[in-house]
């Protein structure tokens, strides 16, 4: 098994379920399972993981644009 250290640079493809219920003015609630992407983004710059389907700041099936996060105006690590 690797290092946890070498677990966390590599992007990770997620599941988890997502809630929502409101009280008012009528009550209802619902749940639907959705994936999310866990993103290094100290290597996100690097060799985009050689996956052709990942693209960063470009069009792709998956992408990460880092002016969608943050206030858009600064680099997304000065950011967080």
């Amino acid at each position: 098994m690797p290092p946890p250290d070498a677990l966390a640079a590599r992007p990770q493809l997620c599941f988890g379920l997502v809630r929502h219920t409101r009280l008012r003015p009528v009550r209802n609630a619902f749940a639907y399972r959705s994936y999310y992407l866990r993103l290094p983004l100290r290597s996100l710059g690097a060799a985009v993981f050689g996956c052709a389907l990942f693209s960063r700041n470009r069009f792709n099936l998956l992408s990460f644009v880092d002016a969608d996060h943050g206030d858009g105006k600064q680099p997304l690590l000065d950011w967080i």
